[in-house]
């Protein structure tokens, strides 16, 4: 009869060898978890990665988004020892411990949100990141971890009044427009600067907001710290 080789295990869950436990290329299990771990050359015991597990997968680093307002998703755990996420959101309890330093100021559409990382298991420890859920940032590819306030390139509209239109300048300057001078309401013939959006008689009126944005819908980011 052909023997049984068992490699070292343990049925307690989150159970990690020591560096003591292992020769260098022992393999030991986790049979609880199904993690397979083993001794490297420097002599540090590291985890195999668990294919079952997809959070295992994930880069550390990476923000991700995942739709949380629909039933059924599932959100990183955080009770893994083989790996840690935060959710990049101020005051948020899924954090806890693993963030230090949050600071939010500022109103819509420029509340400024960040943390600092507090994990010494991390390679991010210390690291600040920005809580871009809260802060209702997008990303934007290219020059990693450039913040920029939202904007819309500068451009201003002339109104002729060549045919005596009537246009005049509201009290104050208020929506209608003001000369481009700020002076009196412009003559005949002359151009003063709009400043009300215009429908332009297809497209139906222009949206307004606080907040130059395109089409959206909301999504939770989280971020492998771990």
């Amino acid at each position: 009869m052909a023997d049984l080789i068992r490699h070292k295990r343990s049925e307690t869950a989150a159970a990690v060898p020591s560096a003591g436990q292992l020769e260098l290329g022992e393999l030991a299990i986790n049979v609880a978890d199904g993690r397979l771990y083993f001794k490297k050359s420097s002599g540090e015991v590291v985890a195999v990665a668990n294919l079952a597990d997809i959070w295992a997968m994930q880069p550390i680093g990476k923000p991700f988004g995942l739709w949380t307002h629909l039933a059924g998703v599932a959100v990183p755990p955080t009770d893994n020892p083989n790996y840690r996420y935060i959710k990049l959101t101020a005051s948020d309890s899924y954090n806890t411990g693993v963030l230090t330093s949050e600071s939010v100021s500022g109103s819509a559409p420029l509340v400024q949100a960040t943390a600092v990382i507090n994990d010494a298991g991390s390679p991010m420890d210390g690291e600040t990141v920005r809580l871009i859920n809260t802060e209702r940032r997008t990303l934007r590819a290219g020059s990693s971890g450039v913040v920029e306030a939202d904007a819309v390139q500068g451009h201003h509209h002339l109104v002729r009044d060549s045919g005596g239109l009537g246009i005049t300048r509201p009290a104050g300057g208020g929506v209608g427009g003001t000369s481009p001078t700020g002076a009196a309401a412009p003559a005949q013939g002359s151009e003063m600067v709009a400043r009300a959006l215009s429908n332009d008689g297809v497209n139906g009126d222009p949206r307004v907001a606080n907040e130059t944005r395109t089409k959206n819908i909301g999504v939770d980011y989280y971020m492998r710290i771990r």
